[in-house]
């Protein structure tokens, strides 16, 4: 009977939710920045309520405390500053006692290395002193906004225009920037009204657009990607017979050091009753079958490069071209793990060779996701011989027949990271809007929007950073 009360209260306890503890401010009921509050005290904590229950949202906010909710949201997004440049010479009436001293030297240092970055805190708040206690306001929150956020991927239609920002105004492109990118408005009478103070409301609002746009940064889009490997087996037989059945006495052996490699690698070692099943030297085992002229040599090679820690480069080069030329003399080139190989021996292969074996491989029955990662891994062997235009002839034909959204994406993807490395970031973005203008007029389009936008845009804003 005691058993069965404890399984009761610990069934019970499963069961009943329990109450998060979490505040709720006493003057947000009905506010219009309610929603933004809460994701700025607890989801991104960056606000803090007061003693007494409250926010108080229509309190204005000090440059000192702007500044450190900047702090916090970079910390937030993962955002690092390599070298923190510990004094701030700039101002003259900033010191180390300031409680803020530390959060206006950090974000002085990112603003100096950010690449998104073309203001420092000298230019926004133009003179010797900071002032880090007088309220702030919105052109230069405007200012500090511009400066650690991404451009606009996609210019608006019609230029936004305040009445009370002249076209003279040294930051007039910034701020206009700011509204196409969707981080700042204007009133219905068409001013900014750049000398008004922001609200701790307005604050938390802002924030919650930052930090939005601060995940641009991340992941490095600007990289060569393959498709993840959809293949769970990780040591393929490659050019072994495919009927066990036939296998010969060096097959066997071969198959027992595979057998031995994956069970090392999922466990660490070989259990003491299980070593008379492996063999308890495999890479002697492959050097055996190596000297005694083997016939799957590619099998036999790969394991040597991928377990043989003791391989010095040259011995790496004569096996990766051994293997690459016994792979184009196979009666069946589809052979199991073929992309593996690649992926293993591009740095010891030349680039023709590995031209060569690839298209060897695109002739054979292959999936669309093989078919991608060759192409992909076709386009850098060709990119290595100096034949960047062969190699972005490759990925349209791919993508415009392409249904599989994350597959279009990322052969997208490269494409443009191609273009920027051979011709600059604004060929490169040309060719992203004609793609993106295209999907966007494909029947499916919608169903996959967010995703598609999102990773575009990531990738226009990332490319034009570089500038």
């Amino acid at each position: 009977m005691r058993k069965m009360k404890y399984f009761v209260i610990v069934l019970l306890l499963c069961v009943v939710p329990i109450q998060s503890s979490a505040v709720i401010f006493n003057d947000l009921d009905g506010h219009w920045a309610e929603e933004h509050v809460y994701w700025a005290t607890f989801d991104v904590p960056v606000f803090s309520g007061y003693p007494d229950g409250s926010y108080r949202p229509n309190q204005s906010i000090t440059r000192a405390e702007f500044i450190s909710m900047l702090k916090k949201l970079l910390d937030a997004a993962g955002q690092k500053v390599l070298n923190s440049n510990e004094s701030l010479k700039s101002f003259t009436d900033l010191t180390e006692n300031h409680w803020s001293y530390k959060n206006v030297v950090f974000l002085n240092s990112y603003l100096d290395e950010a690449m998104q970055a073309d203001l420092v805190l000298s230019d926004i708040f133009n003179n010797s002193r900071l002032r880090p206690d007088v309220p702030i306001t919105r052109y230069e929150v405007a200012l500090l906004t511009h400066s650690i956020s991404t451009p606009p991927a996609r210019p608006s239609l019609s230029e936004p225009r305040f009445s009370d920002i002249p076209s003279s105004d040294q930051h007039y492109d910034r701020i206009n920037e700011l509204v196409e990118n969707g981080m700042v408005s204007g009133y219905e009478d068409g001013t900014f009204r750049p000398d008004n103070q922001i609200t701790r409301a307005e604050a938390a609002a802002m924030a919650q657009k930052i930090y939005n746009d601060l995940q641009y940064l991340t992941p490095d889009r600007l990289l060569i990607s393959f498709p993840e490997n959809q293949s769970s087996y990780q040591y393929p037989t490659f050019d072994m017979p495919e009927n066990r059945q036939s296998y010969s006495s060096d097959d066997r052996r071969m198959d027992n050091v595979i057998a031995t490699l994956e069970y090392r690698s999922i466990v660490g070692f070989i259990p003491r009753d299980e070593q008379d099943l492996y063999d308890s030297s495999p890479i002697e085992t492959l050097w055996g079958l190596k000297n005694e002229n083997y016939t799957s040599v590619i099998a036999n090679n790969y394991y040597l490069l991928t377990h043989d820690k003791q391989l010095v480069q040259e011995r790496k080069n004569e096996l990766a071209v051994e293997a690459l030329l016994s792979y184009v003399e196979l009666e069946n080139p589809n052979i199991d793990g073929f992309l593996m190989l690649i992926q293993q021996i591009e740095a010891y292969a030349p680039p023709t060779l590995i031209d060569r074996a690839l298209r060897v491989y695109l002739d054979t029955e292959i999936t669309p996701i093989q078919e991608a990662e060759a192409n992909i891994r076709l386009s850098m062997a060709l990119v290595k011989q100096n034949k960047l235009q062969e190699a972005l002839m490759l990925y349209p034909p791919m993508i415009n027949i392409l249904t599989d959204y994350d597959m279009k994406l990322l052969l997208i993807k490269n494409e443009a990271v191609l273009r920027y490395q051979q011709y600059g970031v604004n060929n490169a973005i040309d060719q992203l809007n004609l793609y993106w203008n295209n999907i966007e007029n494909e029947p499916r389009y919608w169903f996959y929007q967010d995703e598609i936008d999102t990773e575009l845009t990531a990738l226009i804003k990332q490319l034009k950073i570089q500038n």
